[in-house]
């Protein structure tokens, strides 16, 4: 009777071990720090996500989309460019365009498409192809035919997006990409800035760039502020790759409500600092502590590093 019942309770215990170990239906999720960014759903319908980049307000905009896994990655990115509506609330220059012929080879990336590419806003156009293909670590140049025809010459990814500097200065400048936010304070808007001085260290560029963050875009954009006027920076370094910002109490009380602000605000500082070379993660200080969070809704407690899926959008 005693072995009886020593045998039930290992049977219930491995049931309660087996079960507690799973984590729902097939789904896997990528923690960055308990910021969840990276979703991955595995099983018969596995998802994957590429970057593709489209127009909101006159800025180009990369976005993340949700798609199928098991196929070629860069065109998939390209099958949403060529031929469809981009998702709201975007523009897509090359919704009639077709694409004829894609390959890739030795890090260069070859399309022909059709002659719709050549009507209308051309450079637009083909920044979107640029922008989307070399989001790929395999694929650094792009080589564009319209219906067998050469088109220009071959292409690598610009360094500025959003911004272009006058001729006088592009040979002697720095450059920084701050990341916005839209309008509507949805989604992130990267806009680069040339500097007139090409000897910037890492600190410079980062305190350069995060001042004008923090200041917003200013009314001539057709961009959103994220940060309060009254927002109080009071200490910013870098130590060991990693950008310390220290600000003030007077932030959780504009974001104690905003949990989708708080987000964006986040993502906008870290995406913003860990574009320069030489810092790889952010850590939030406020008022010289490591807090929790600035609100209570997102995790600032550990540093963050930079963050690859941004602006995801579910095409589900």
């Amino acid at each position: 009777m005693r072995e009886k019942v020593l045998l039930a309770v290992l049977l219930i215990f491995s049931f309660v071990i087996l079960t507690g170990c799973k984590s729902g239906p097939g789904i896997t999720i990528e923690n960055n720090n308990n910021m969840v960014y990276n979703s991955r759903i595995s099983g018969a319908n596995e998802i994957d996500k590429v970057i593709v980049y489209y127009f909101k307000d006159g800025f180009l905009v990369p976005v993340t989309l949700t798609a199928e896994a098991g196929g070629e990655p860069a065109k998939t990115a390209l099958s949403n460019l060529f031929s469809f509506d981009a998702p709201k609330p975007f523009e897509n220059m090359l919704r009639e365009v077709r694409l004829i012929n894609f390959d890739v080879a030795d890090g260069l990336a070859v399309l022909d498409v059709s002659k719709e590419f050549l009507k209308g806003e051309v450079q637009l156009k083909k920044l979107q192809i640029v922008f989307t293909l070399t989001e790929f670590q395999d694929i650094t140049g792009v080589r564009i035919s319209v219906e067998g025809e050469p088109f220009e010459e071959d292409f690598e990814r610009p360094e500025l997006i959003n911004e272009t500097p006058s001729q006088d200065t592009a040979a002697e400048i720095s450059t920084v990409t701050v990341y916005y936010a839209d309008k509507d304070r949805n989604y992130l808007v990267p806009v680069t800035y040339a500097i007139k001085n090409p000897n910037l260290s890492t600190e410079e560029k980062a305190s350069y760039a995060l001042a004008r963050l923090l200041e917003g875009p200013g009314p001539d954009k057709k961009l959103g502020r994220i940060f309060p006027d009254n927002v109080t920076l009071k200490n910013f370094y870098i130590r060991d790759t990693i950008a310390y910002v220290d600000v003030g109490k007077d932030l959780l009380l504009d974001l104690l409500d905003e949990s989708h602000l708080e987000k964006i605000a986040v993502e906008s500082v870290v995406q913003t600092l860990t574009s320069i070379e030489g810092v790889e993660k952010v850590q939030f200080l406020i008022d010289g502590k490591v807090m929790g969070s600035i609100a209570g809704h997102v995790n600032i407690g550990e540093p963050i590093s930079r963050i690859h899926w941004i602006n995801l959008i579910s095409t589900e």
